[in-house]
């Protein structure tokens, strides 16, 4: 997009992201630190990071290897929330105050742990339960990965339906599905690098269990969308868009954490869809899709601050119970379709299939020519059949 810079090659990308990694270990410190010098060190500091991470928003060029495009939108989820974190950490006149007071993130190991100081553990909720020892976090953490392989086997092999959807049969059940084990697959990603991550620092470093309680509560309980995002789904991202939002009036800051939300979930879009390689994707001069995440995000301003009407209309009742538990999936799965229809007709979708497609051949074939080779012109988008929207949209000549 045009307020992006443009994509570094990999090695410059990788140099510039470990010196803004390097330079917000001495700016939390220096966030902890009374003094003049010190808030005015401190400032100096972030403008240069804030400048480093501007640099790194237009994503990696992986010109000559272009199956690795989709790398790219994981770039960006990273870098929003680092990017984020630098003016809270920078502008601050008094010390930043950890929210945990018995971690004390000035010693080393919390400062290399939590170089960001998310302070997420003061924003769990009380019914979350936390003392599971090393094995059982390492344990939980690989079931998740492997649940996230039994996902992905699924929908490979239930790809003829969406070759179906792609011609416009069973549109409402695919996109409600997909949407759904899109869902569930954020939902074991998270699992599976917190459980993970929580093994390692009670296993290996020492760290007290209660300092890892549950990173989800059962989001599939949610009996309102108050209680999906506020209680149940994970609150990593909070400290930081709580800062955000603090200095606004309160009736506006659960709309502007969505919003907030949806733009950090887009990001990685921004730097991923100019680059797809015709036909999946028109985005190089097409930037209709870009909307996949923001529609999802939202529309859940609306049900939010309906129930939040609801609870003052009649006397502090709350939405729950069955019918809340359909009110809340209802808003949910819905709005998934949002997301599922963007990456489809964005290309995204299927040029990800294309890469699974190749790589598959690559092992069953000993031909070269179904390989995935260096050079773009040798991916075989001739030979592509499993399609998208757009590269329809293009075969239609719309693209030329």
């Amino acid at each position: 997009m045009s307020f992006l810079p443009p994509p570094l090659p990999p090695p410059s990308f990788s140099s510039r992201f470990l010196l803004l990694q390097a330079g917000l270990l001495p700016l939390s410190f220096l966030a902890q630190t009374e003094g003049t010098s010190a808030k005015w060190s401190k400032r100096a500091l972030g403008a240069v990071l804030l400048a480093v991470a501007a640099r790194l928003m237009g994503g990696v060029d992986w010109s000559g290897d272009e199956s690795k495009i989709l790398l790219n939108y994981p770039l960006g989820l990273a870098l929003f929330p680092l990017a984020l974190t630098i003016p809270r950490l920078a502008l601050p006149s008094t010390p930043f105050v950890h929210t945990q007071p018995d971690s004390i993130p000035s010693t080393t190991i919390d400062l290399l742990i939590n170089v960001t100081m998310l302070g997420w553990k003061a924003h769990y909720s009380t019914r979350r339960k936390g003392a599971k020892s090393a094995l059982e976090h390492f344990l939980v953490g690989l079931r998740s990965l492997g649940l996230i392989g039994v996902v992905l086997g699924v929908f490979v092999g239930l790809y003829p339906i969406w070759e179906a959807y792609e011609r416009g049969e069973w549109e409402v059940g695919v996109e409600v599905g997909v949407g759904a084990a899109a869902g569930l697959m954020a939902y074991l990603i998270v699992e599976t690098g917190f459980h993970l991550v929580a093994a390692l620092f009670v296993g290996v470093l020492g760290w007290e269990r209660r300092w890892f309680p549950e990173v989800m509560d059962r989001p599939w309980r949610a009996d309102s969308i108050h209680d999906f995002w506020s209680h149940r789904w994970h609150p990593l991202l909070t400290p930081i868009f709580t800062f955000y939002s603090h200095p606004l009036p309160s009736y506006l800051r659960p709309p502007f954490i969505f919003l907030l939300s949806a733009l950090f979930h887009e990001w990685g879009l921004f730097a991923t869809l100019p680059y797809l390689p015709r036909p999946f994707c028109n985005s190089t001069r097409d930037f209709r899709y870009i909307h996949t995440f923001s529609g999802f995000f939202a529309l859940q301003i609306v049900p939010f601050m309906l129930e939040r009407l609801f609870k003052k209309v009649t006397g502090g009742r709350r939405v729950g119970g069955l019918a809340g538990w359909v009110w809340c999936w209802s808003w949910l799965l819905g709005g998934g379709r949002w997301v599922v229809r963007g990456l489809r007709d964005s290309g995204v979708i299927g040029f990800g299939a294309f890469i699974v497609q190749q790589w598959w051949a690559s092992k069953t074939s000993t031909s070269s020519s179904s390989s995935i080779t260096a050079s773009s012109s040798n991916l075989g988008w001739e030979n592509w059949t499993l399609g998208s929207a757009a590269a329809t949209y293009w075969r239609n000549g719309y693209g030329s």
